[in-house]
């Protein structure tokens, strides 16, 4: 499940059993979209999923910034500047750094962050941040009620 916001645009897609729920927040109805095949869909949600963003080719430098609390856990807070994996980011962004801030008596992180430039538009820049809770939780993830109209 992807919630948030892109391009000013809110954004709320499911992906289950290669079936898209995408909340259309113009018409406020729920698309269905069934997808039969695993090509273009696929790529799509990979490239959407908020953790394909943090997949590195190579590391060069870590740098210790402190420690911060998350949710109560004192956590290690660590920069980094890697190549990355994200063909989609790689084509259009430029000047990666990442966040992470790690729980180190568990060995968990907690929450990352990923802060990019635009190739083309300078002033343009990209923040994804992602939050980790539930950490070894089965958790099941149900397709909205595509015949209620909301927010």
């Amino acid at each position: 499940h992807i919630k948030g916001e892109m391009v000013n645009t809110p954004v709320d897609i499911y992906y289950i059993d290669r079936t898209i729920y995408n909340y259309d927040s113009f018409g406020k109805k729920w698309l269905v979209i069934p997808s039969s095949t695993s090509n273009s869909e696929e790529l799509l949600i990979s490239e959407l999923n908020p953790l394909s963003n943090f997949r590195f080719k190579q590391v060069s430098m870590v740098e210790k910034l402190g420690f911060e609390e998350i949710d109560g856990t004192e956590c290690l807070l660590v920069k980094c500047k890697p190549s990355v994996e994200n063909q989609l980011l790689e084509t259009m962004w430029k000047d990666f750094e990442y966040r992470i801030w790690i729980d180190f008596r568990k060995g968990l992180i907690k929450q990352a962050e990923l802060k990019a430039v635009n190739k083309k538009m300078l002033t343009t820049k990209l923040t994804v941040r992602v939050m980790f809770s539930d950490l070894n939780r089965k958790i099941k993830i149900q397709p909205p009620d595509t015949n209620v109209k909301t927010k």
